[in-house]
């Protein structure tokens, strides 16, 4: 197992590498887009606290303040170091995942899987624009609450011990990482409270409901069961301490985001009752069409012209791998074995339905494709893949075990003799239903790996390009005074040329990304 280990660090790493050189491959260092944005809020006096003391700080993300300060007077606000900055939090996320892997005793082949879906290039757009670095680093600390939290479980889903190794430390883990999460999540912190929120309350559900089926056999006054009780009760009480302690920052950041403002370039005015009435569908087609963006990125889908018919398909198909993932976990008991796979199929499923439910304002049922949310879409795709591991590993294995031994105990071959018990009946379904499963696996991951090598061989082609179209922006920004204010909307890509050319313009006066001044010599000599 050290070896398994062993090799999800040495797989992170190279996952690193791999994506800071595609990233170096396909940008450079030029603000734009929400750089624009950036500039014109923070960047005349990097040290000033004053954008941070209004109501609307967590919207600010507040750990970035500490970070620009760094970028400015260590690399002269280098888009590149954060870009950077994205890649080393994203194999942070990964790394998390492939080490529960390992220590779950998957084998190399699904270990190699996971990083392969994890290092996915369909994130290009979070990963070349590195303003986006923080959402990485928001995404690796869910991960680390959700393994910590399934570590405190133990094999039945109950609470440890006390006395159990590493248990006050993560204990003090899950109550402070809620409120460190304000720091760096913005809107992503809907996504982590929806999820984990949602599994502290099944656990108080099924808790609940195992004290009173006790209570209603009459056992509650045999010892083993009044210490079973006990357990329970502790275990309830310390997960509405949790589900309390989540949604407290919860509120904070909501009450921080009702005191913003904020700009969507775009968005329509209407009100939504008034949209879904024009176009009763629309919600559904941006769902589906969301899920169908986890196996065919927006780019491999306008190049190859796919249909809306193939789409709906695909989505509908990643909606099925869901339901029968929460199938397994609820039903056949995966989450008894271990949480953490339910805890990032809700992440992955509550963000599907966050990002329909407000980007419904643009009418394209396309925005959910866009590459920027493939980073929040991939908690699902790796809560499906480990649901169905755990199942194999731990379930399936045992059911097939059962129907071996089954048959083999049988005088007639015929496993659907009526001479066969109603046990040997049982253990023969369950076998019919694992081997299912275990093509509804082969499914899955042919799925994820069809798509994911469609996306990386598309990207690796398509960075030749990109990398053209960020050296042409890093001219027009030396240049922008010559440009006219639609050259500067279409090559910055933002909505506004009198903040784009301020905010080039503020960047000039302090000698800044492109025009650092060591830069600008080499590029004169160049």
């Amino acid at each position: 197992m050290m070896g398994k280990k062993f090799l999800a660090l040495i797989i992170t790493a190279m996952g690193f590498l791999f994506t800071f050189a595609y990233i170096r491959s396909a940008s450079a260092n030029v603000v734009y887009t929400d750089y624009i944005r950036l500039v014109n809020s923070y960047l005349k006096d990097v040290y000033s606290f004053k954008p941070y003391m209004g109501a609307d700080i967590f919207t600010r993300m507040p750990i970035s303040y500490i970070q620009r300060i760094v970028n400015v007077k260590c690399f002269s606000y280098s888009t590149m170091f954060d870009m950077m900055l994205g890649a080393f939090f994203l194999s942070v996320s990964v790394f998390f995942i492939l080490y529960y892997a390992a220590k779950r005793n998957a084998s190399y082949a699904f270990i190699s899987f996971l990083a392969f879906i994890g290092f996915s290039l369909n994130k290009w757009e979070m990963l070349i624009n590195g303003s986006g670095w923080v959402h990485f680093l928001a995404f690796a600390m869910f991960s680390y609450h959700f393994y910590i939290y399934d570590r405190l479980l133990e094999q039945d889903g109950v609470l440890k011990p006390k006395k159990s190794p590493g248990y006050s430390h993560d204990m003090r883990a899950v109550i402070i990482l809620p409120y460190t999460m304000l720091l760096f999540s913005g809107p992503y912190i809907m996504i982590y409270a929806l999820a984990i929120s949602a599994v502290y309350i099944i656990n108080i559900i099924l808790s609940c409901g195992k004290i009173k089926k006790y209570s209603v056999q009459g056992k509650a006054d045999n010892e083993l069961y009044r210490m079973n009780i006990n357990t329970l009760k502790t275990h309830i009480r310390a997960h509405i301490i949790w589900l309390i302690n989540v949604i407290a920052p919860t509120m904070i950041y909501i009450y921080s985001r009702i005191n913003s403002v904020e700009e969507h370039a775009g968005a329509t005015n209407l009100p939504f009752t008034k949209v879904i009435s024009d176009d009763p569908l629309l919600l559904l087609r941006l769902l589906l069409k969301s899920f169908a963006s986890v196996i065919f990125d927006n780019e491999v889908v306008k190049k190859a012209g796919l249909s809306d018919t193939l789409l709906f398909l695909t989505g509908i198909l990643i909606g099925i791998f869901y339901i029968y993932a929460l199938y397994l976990n609820f039903y056949k008991g995966v989450f008894k074995i271990s949480i953490f796979p339910a805890c990032l199929l809700f992440a992955g499923g509550a963000s599907h339905l966050l990002v329909v439910m407000s980007r419904w304002i643009f009418l394209k049922d396309t925005y959910a494709m866009s590459s920027r949310y493939a980073l929040q879409f991939q908690s699902g795709t790796f809560g499906i893949l480990l649901t169905l591991f755990i199942y194999k590993k731990y379930i399936a294995a045992a059911g097939l075990k059962a129907y071996t031994e089954a048959v083999q105990n049988m005088s007639d071959k015929n496993i659907f003799s009526k001479k066969i018990s109603d046990k040997k009946h049982g253990n023969v379904f369950n076998a019919l239903c694992t081997n299912i499963n275990i093509y509804a696996f082969c499914i899955i991951i042919i799925s994820y790996m069809l798509g994911n090598i469609i996306t990386y061989s598309n990207e690796i082609r398509m960075s030749v390009y990109r990398k053209e179209n960020f050296i042409s922006m890093q001219e027009a920004a030396l240049n922008y005074t010559q440009l006219s204010d639609d050259e500067l909307t279409k090559i910055f890509q933002y909505h506004d040329p009198v903040r784009i050319k301020k905010a080039l313009k503020i960047l000039q006066d302090k000698g800044l990304n492109v025009f650092k001044p060591e830069k600008r010599i080499t590029e004169s000599q160049n």
